[in-house]
């Protein structure tokens, strides 16, 4: 206020004078008159000021802290605050004439004009020759009169000489950078100027500088932005790059331009190979710097893994060691999109890192291609839920896998395969032979929690364990879910021999969820099937063969890396059929004699109703396993020894010892006495008449 005073009331000549704001101030007056403007230097120190600005009786028009100014240096000095009413209104000058420069400012304010002008960090350039370099303006212009405005320079006159370099427009105003009656002085230059948002403004009367649009490249998770060559304007906030500008690690760049970037990863580990992808914009690396083509849009750069592949449906990203899946692992964390990209893993591998995280799941399809995935994950030394090999997955397939080794959590619903599902997926034609403790309530064999997702479990194997100390609900193919999610789950087969149930949900399965071919082979399941809803599944009891039968299910769908074969009823794996009770089998049946001089006559089930119609076979399955034998009998020849036709008894050992292979009984004989065939070494039959 006392310099206020000194300089607009002429007590004092400022001219040539140098002042530095050493503290943050709130002020209400303005600096500079009609009669004497500023004519000095100002450096603002870093230090911010703060406006509480409004028109007095002689001072509606150039409302600003610096009112006017005349041949006058601003520079590294921040405002904030408001600016209400008047007209040529500005967040920083209000008018200047002569020549000026102002320099690595930051203009945060809030201008609120009654008039027709306004201006976002001048509000007129009259006939000055002013320049305008490195600052940034982040405020607000608007009013109920306003027509015409510029967010950095307001208005001038035709014959105003404007320099604007290296300034950066972050309003949400609609209007150009720069506004002029008439032309601009042909010395004007404006160069690496950026705004963020369209130019609404278009006049017939005015001549508008709209600046570049500048579209933002901003870092992805784990992304660290550099520059090979930059200029850093401390107060503004401003780096000034060869071409483009950045400010709080974004980078404003308009189409076709380039810059050069230099870019790491905060969060990947240092052995782990990755690259960097700029969506829709080139980005060429060349020792260790990278050079980016902007297109015509907004873009994050995000870490991709460095895999062999393209990530299409014929060429996936293949992944041939725990490096490979590391490296993937580490880029979706850090926020690569999988979704619509293939991966096949192309060898066993043993890997120690999860797949996937909450705000970017894995949404691709992994293809285990048969081999094994050997996982070692611990995390009972922190509160991680969700502990799996893939952590997080949304609009995921994942098939033709095997997993196995130990998962450890002490967070909820670890699971062999899969954490958290959401969305919509696919686990397909996978065996889990996972060993997952966990040490809270909650864990899956094959997926933890299946959230509120459409989730299908087909041909799946569940061989691993279950176990903790604190351990109340748990599924042996999906452990949780949250009310409404709906589980498909058909042709899977629980080896586990654990007393959970295959399912669990906190209240119901939603209506679409249907369990089909599901079975498990532990006895007492279904009687300790714990959960609010638990879904035991079928008992498994095994349908097999004695003797020389042989047994055909016919045709059915094959999972080659489960193992299991699904039929319309019941299931064989390792060579053995499997079904549940009340369940109606279907069956081929063949077997040979065990000996000569016998011929299967027909078969007969150890349990449970077996019957034949028209060549085919069905065995009603019991509650219990099943072995299914032939019925035999022997081969009849001709007799080589018949008794007399009008013997009605044949008397005790009345034919011992002779010579006879094959007897015949006429069929009027009603009775044959003890040991009347004794001691006949070549006898293999009698044959007795139906009737006797």
């Amino acid at each position: 206020n006392r310099l206020v005073e000194l300089n607009n009331n002429d007590h004092i000549s400022t001219d040539g004078f140098y002042f530095r704001l050493t503290g943050d101030i709130t002020v209400s007056t303005m600096l500079g008159t009609d009669d004497h403007p500023f004519r000095c230097v100002y450096d603002g120190g870093g230090k911010t000021m703060t406006l509480r600005l409004s028109p007095t009786d002689n001072n509606s028009r150039f409302l600003a802290p610096f009112r006017r100014i005349e041949n006058a240096t601003i520079r590294n000095l921040k405002t904030t605050g408001t600016v209400s009413g008047g007209s040529w209104s500005a967040g920083l000058i209000g008018a200047a004439d002569g020549t000026n420069l102002i320099e690595n400012c930051l203009v945060n304010v809030s201008v609120a004009a009654s008039g027709e002008y306004a201006g976002g960090i001048l509000g007129t350039g009259h006939s000055s020759s002013t320049t305008i370099q490195n600052c940034a303006f982040t405020g607000s212009i608007s009013g109920g009169q306003l027509n015409h405005a510029g967010t950095i320079w307001g208005m001038s006159d035709g014959n105003a000489t404007a320099e604007i370099v290296n300034c950066l427009d972050l309003s949400d105003s609609p209007w150009p950078l720069v506004l002029s009656l008439g032309a601009l002085n042909s010395n004007s230059v404006f160069y690496n100027n950026y705004r963020t948002r369209d130019c609404e403004y278009s006049s017939s009367t005015f001549n508008a500088i709209p600046g570049d649009l500048g579209h933002t490249v901003t870092a992805g998770n784990g992304v660290v932005l550099d520059f090979r060559h930059k200029t850093l304007c401390s107060v503004s906030g401003i780096a000034i790059l060869p071409k483009g500008l950045s400010r709080d690690g974004i980078i404003y760049l308009s189409s076709g331009e380039s810059c050069d970037l230099i870019l790491t990863s905060a969060l990947l580990p240092g052995h782990v190979k990755i690259g960097f992808a700029a969506g829709d914009s080139i980005l060429q690396e060349e020792n260790s710097c990278y050079q980016l083509y902007m297109q015509d849009s907004d873009i994050t750069i995000t870490c991709v893994p460095l895999l062999n592949g393209s990530g299409g449906t014929g060429d996936p990203w293949r992944i041939s060691s725990a490096d490979d899946w590391d490296a993937l692992a580490a880029c979706v964390s850090a926020g690569y999109d999988t979704a619509g990209m293939d991966f096949a893993l192309t060898a066993d591998i043993a890997v120690t890192s999860m797949l996937g995280a909450e705000a970017s799941p894995f949404s691709g399809t992994f293809n285990g291609s048969g081999k094994t995935l050997t996982v070692n994950l611990d995390t009972s030394d922190s509160s991680e839920k969700y502990t799996a090999p893939f952590h997080y997955i949304r609009g995921a397939v994942i098939r033709n896998l095997n997993a196995g080794g130990t998962v450890k959590g002490k967070g909820r619903h670890s699971g062999g395969l899969v954490g958290s599902a959401g969305g919509t997926n696919l686990i397909e034609n996978c065996r889990v032979a996972v060993s997952n403790t966990n040490l809270e309530k909650y864990a899956g064999g094959i997926l933890g929690h299946g959230e509120r997702s459409t989730t299908t479990l087909r041909g799946c194997v569940f061989s691993g364990s279950i176990s903790g100390s604190s351990l109340q609900y748990a599924g042996t193919l999906w452990g949780w879910s949250s009310v409404g999610a709906t589980a498909v789950v058909e042709d899977c087969l629980d080896l586990s021999g654990s007393a959970y149930p295959v399912a669990v949900c906190s209240t119901s399965f939603s209506e679409g969820s249907r369990f089909e071919n599901v079975y498990y082979t532990f006895a007492d399941k279904a009687a300790s099937s714990a959960g609010p809803d638990g879904i035991p599944g079928r008992q498994a009891y095994s349908v097999t063969a004695g003797g020389d039968v042989s047994l055909d299910f016919g045709e059915g769908t094959e999972y080659a890396v489960s193992g299991i074969t699904a039929h319309a009823a019941g299931l064989v794996y390792g060579n053995t059929f499997f079904a549940g009770e009340a369940e109606i089998v279907s069956l081929g049946l063949s077997c040979e004699a065990p000996e000569e001089g016998y011929l299967p006559v027909g078969y007969t089930a150890g349990a449970g109703t077996l019957m034949e119609e028209s060549g085919v076979w069905t065995l009603t399955m019991p509650g219990q396993s099943v072995v299914i034998s032939a019925v035999y009998a022997p081969v009849f020849g001709e007799p080589d020894f018949t008794l007399p036709a009008f013997l009605t008894a044949v008397e005790e050992e009345a034919f011992e010892g002779i010579a006879a292979s094959v007897i015949a009984v006429p069929a009027g004989c009603a009775s044959i006495g003890d040991h009347a065939f004794r001691n006949c070494p070549r006898l293999t039959q009698i044959r007795v008449h139906a009737d006797c």
